[in-house]
């Protein structure tokens, strides 16, 4: 310890010391790195950021200062040393010496009025140094720093301290320091001199950097000065101020104060271009005001008659009748019926404000009035309609006419987009039925397992014991919840078909107490109304089954199944069946769906599965459990003690993800369907399914959507339909028509090829127009067959790679193709390589797939290829076989190259292919509002690394 320095100071020069070498040693490692330079850079900025962190975090800024100071100057000149060692390519190399300069002027501008002249001049000597470093290099970062570093302190500047002090200075003077300083440094003084309760200062300042013309439209100088003045001038100096702002920019402000957090700021600044359009009776833009108004000051006032008090005000200032039916809507809006004496004060002072010659307006506030009070005003009006006024019902063909850019061909559109919509979702729902017949014949044997178990006598000692559970089936359907209710239906509707009638299902949000579950069960096997009022237990209640009205309890229940299996038994009696059959009919199970397991309150499960195993020997009662997460799911809302009264049996279905992969292939992925979304459309569509809601149903919606989207929006849309068909419509274009067509980028790129003489021709004549376009589709049509067939060949044989160069599933290769050319990609490549290293097997088991996916025409080579690779016998060098294996691969490369080139580049593609992602998503997913940004600069956060 050197002499006369405190232990605290001692500390403070030792970890200084070692933050310096850990940062040497850090820019070591840095120029040793075996990495790429990219890489290496990244994992030093990281590793910088982690040390900086480590050791400001000793100090507080507001309790000590100085050292932070230390730490950011020997953090300044580490980095600026290590400048010549970093890649300009990783994003992360400029963006923290911008946050490391910020962090480092915001410290300083909260540095007490004195620093010590020893540890001022070290830091001047580092920022000259370091400016010096990046400047050699092209780097001005650290701009403020070095602006700041040449004065003896951070606010000593002559021309800044006699702004400060009002004391005008020479214009250039002034305007030689607001150019040395910058917007950003200027904008971080006045909110320092703000934040310490100076506002009279920062207005000062904030008004020369807006009159400043080289500031203009930068730093937000302008509404910052407002603000500043509506803390500390005079109503009437305000006024003036912000008479020479316009409307539109006066909201700007606002919603610039609004977003970055300043509300008080922005209700302020409101408040006051509010009141001077009420005090010039102007409404324009008083709406708006209004409104922002209203909105900020609810935020701010926790009571409704202060926010009714501040109306008061704003009425006595209104010069207009429209301010004042502006305020009594935001009344309405904000506080409803609270308002309601202060809105019929301000009609009446509006009826005193209109002049009597005015009817418009004195007949707005007699209807304002009534509908404030629609009791007090009731009447009845008798008309006898026309026959030939009476409106008439709009049908789904007049909503999607309306608004359509082109009403000559909407309805033939509409009738097209209506038969492919059928089409599509006719076979998207046979495919579901057929992914869920598995597990419904599962389900459906399961159940009949369980009845002839109740229904048999038997001495099988473990049969014996399981009559004593109740069946259950614990079905997982996946986290895809709007996909349930579907698979539900099913299973409901199979069995009633084919088992029993008497199925129920219920759901958490009705079942919310154990009476209520009850309730809805009986209610819903009975087919009639079920009293809950006593108070007494469930099962000891009991009641004549054939009362309208029957009490809730599980005896009820009993007393009705017998009932109704008896009246069935012995209306059959006579026919002839198997005995099974018969026992079947005489005690057909109750099934009850539980929908939504884990929402279920686990108490009222319990208490429902133990009154019901008092019952089992006398209702053949069965559970499905139905599971969005887990079958831990059971123990975890269970005890063993009621779990152990259950037989369940567990069933999969299949993963969402298959599903949606099915589906894909079915709707999409096919050229039986015209109608094509592009690269991003589909791209947008499965986002939403993977990262928001897994459902299947939604991404169908989502995909009619843009169906509907693309054939109300494109008038050529009509042409979207068989090939057949759209030959026809071809021929029938009308003359606007052709004018689209010609003018579509495909259709002028198509013609840019053609030779002189052609292009005259196609500019010039419809009929020979129309008969190009009659190619173009047919061309279009044999794309889509080569480009699919292709597409799955290709993914036949990358599917397997491995970490998948091309993606897993065949949905990410075909964006991929539809986004560019496929071939021109590293992936694409990388996936050719991995197919020369792929064992002899392997690959010939993918290629006989291919082969028998393309068409015969093209298989020849590929099936004599083939041949020769089967026979082939291995050898050390097996010249033979890498010899096949290059013409095999050269071929599909061939394929790819020909067949899988991006929608675009084919002529008329705007026809069948939807593009307006934007205007999907906008359907399709919620806006968030704006969030509130406050400034924030590094690196005392460590978490954003």
């Amino acid at each position: 310890m050197a002499e006369g320095e405190t232990e605290k100071e001692y500390a403070t020069r030792k970890a200084i010391e070692r933050l310096r070498e850990r940062f040497q040693e850090l820019t070591t490692t840095l120029k040793e790195s075996p990495e790429s330079p990219s890489d290496a850079s990244l994992r030093f900025c990281q590793e910088f950021c982690q040390i900086l962190v480590e050791h400001a975090g000793r100090w507080k800024a507001e309790e000590e200062p100085l050292p932070l100071l230390e730490v950011y100057t020997v953090a300044i000149l580490s980095y600026a040393k290590a400048i010549t060692c970093l890649s300009s390519e990783c994003e992360n190399v400029p963006l923290v010496l911008e946050n490391l300069g910020l962090s480092c002027v915001e410290l300083l501008l909260s540095l007490p009025e004195s620093v010590p002249g020893a540890l001022w001049e070290e830091f001047q000597s580092c920022v000259k140094s370091a400016h010096s470093l990046l400047q050699k290099h092209g780097n001005t970062q650290l701009h403020m720093l070095s602006a700041m570093a040449q004065e003896p302190g951070v606010w000593t500047n002559t021309t800044l301290s006699s702004i400060l002090s009002n004391e005008m200075p020479e214009i250039d003077r002034v305007h030689e320091f607001l150019q040395m300083e910058g917007p950003t440094l200027l904008s971080m003084r006045i909110k320092h001199l703000i934040k310490q309760n100076r506002a009279e200062k920062a207005a000062v300042l904030a008004k020369m950097c807006s009159e400043y013309p080289e500031y203009e439209g930068k730093g937000n100088f302008k509404q910052t000065y407002l603000v500043c003045l509506c803390m500390t001038k005079t109503q009437e100096q305000l006024m003036q101020e912000i008479m020479q702002v316009d409307c539109k920019d006066g909201l700007e402000m606002i919603c610039n104060l609004e977003s970055d957090g300043d509300e008080k700021g922005a209700l302020c600044l409101c408040s006051a271009f509010l009141e001077r359009q009420l005090l010039q009776g102007d409404v324009y833009c008083a709406w708006e005001l209004t409104l922002f108004w209203s909105k900020l000051l609810m935020r701010s006032e926790s009571s409704a008659d202060a926010f009714l008090g501040q109306c008061r005000k704003l009425v006595l200032l209104s010069r207009s009748v429209c301010h004042i039916l502006f305020l009594i809507k935001v009344i309405q809006s904000e506080v409803g019926e609270v308002g309601l004496p202060v809105c019929i004060e301000m009609c009446i002072q509006a009826l005193q404000m209109a002049s009597s010659d005015n009817t418009d307006s004195r007949t707005t506030i007699c209807k304002t009035i009534s509908c404030l009070l629609p009791t007090d005003f009731e009447g009845c009006f008798v008309f006898k309609p026309s026959a030939k006024k009476r409106r008439k019902t709009p049908t789904v063909e007049d909503y999607f006419t309306r608004g359509c850019e082109d009403t000559e061909n909407s309805k033939l559109r509409f009738r097209n987009c209506q038969t492919l919509w059928e089409k599509m979702n006719a076979d998207t729902e046979l495919l579901q039925d057929e992914l869920n017949r598995k597990i419904l014949d599962s389900l459906l044997a399961f159940i009949r397992k369980s009845v002839s178990t109740f229904q048999r006598g038997t001495d099988d000692w473990v049969s014996r014991m399981r009559a004593h559970e109740i069946p259950t089936a614990a079905l997982v359907l996946g986290v895809n919840v709007p996909d349930h209710d579907m698979t539900f239906q099913c299973l409901s509707d199979q069995l009633q078909q084919s088992v029993t009638p008497f199925v129920v299902s219920v759901q958490a949000t009705e079942c919310a107490a154990l009476n209520h579950m009850l309730q809805r069960v009986l209610e819903r096997l009975m087919g009639t109304s079920v009293s809950v009022d006593n108070e007494e237990e469930p099962e000891q209640c009991s009641t004549n089954v054939n009362q309208k009205r029957v009490h809730c309890s599980l005896i009820t229940l009993c007393n009705w199944y017998k009932t109704v299996t008896k009246k069935a038994a012995s209306s059959t009696a006579r026919k002839k069946r198997t005995s099974v059959g018969k026992d079947m009919q005489q005690h057909p199970p109750i099934v009850v769906i539980f929908k939504d397991l884990e929402a279920f309150n686990p108490k009222v499960l319990q208490d429902f599965i133990l009154i019901c195993s008092r019952y089992v020997e006398q209702l053949p009662l069965m559970f499905v459990f139905g599971i969005a997460t887990s079958p831990s799911t059971i123990q975890h809302m269970l005890p063993h003690s009621v779990s152990s009264l259950l037989g369940i049996e567990l069933f999969q279905s299949l993963s969402c993800t298959q599903h949606l992969a099915s589906v894909i292939d079915k709707v999409i992925l096919t050229s039986q369907f015209p109608f094509k979304p592009n690269g991003k459309v589909l791209q947008v569509l499965v986002s939403i399914f993977l990262y928001h809601d897994f459902s299947v149903r939604n991404f169908i919606k989502g995909l009619q959507l843009a169906l509907l989207e693309h054939f109300h929006s494109q008038p050529l849309s009509v042409l979207c339909c068989k090939k057949e068909a759209a030959l026809v419509h071809a021929t029938e274009l009308s003359h606007r028509d052709v004018e689209r067509l010609q003018q579509l980028p495909s259709f002028m790129r198509y013609v840019e090829e053609q030779g002189p003489q052609e292009q005259v021709e196609l500019l010039t004549s419809v009929d020979h127009v129309k008969e190009v376009c009659q190619k173009l589709l047919k061309d279009l049509c044999k794309y889509h067959k080569n480009y699919y067939t292709t597409l799955r060949c290709l993914h036949i044989l990358t599917a397997s790679l491995p970490k998948y160069p091309l993606g897993k599933q065949i949905r990410e290769l075909h964006i991929s193709c539809l986004e560019k050319n496929v071939w021109e990609n590293d992936e694409y490549a990388c996936a050719m390589q991995l197919l020369r290293m792929m064992a002899k097997d392997e690959l010939t088991s993918a290629l006989q797939k291919c082969a028998e996916i393309l068409k015969s025409g093209k298989t020849k080579k590929m099936r004599a290829t083939l041949l020769e690779m089967k026979k082939s016998r291995r050898t050390k060098k097996m010249s033979q076989f890498e010899i096949l294996r290059d013409q095999a691969l050269e071929f599909i490369d061939s394929l790819v190259r020909s067949h899988l080139a991006p929608p675009e580049s084919q002529p008329l593609y705007e026809v069948c292919y939807y593009s307006s992602s934007a205007v999907l998503r906008r359907h399709l997913n919620a806006t968030p509002r704006t969030s509130i940004q406050t400034p924030k600069f590094i690196v005392l956060n460590s978490s954003s690394y």
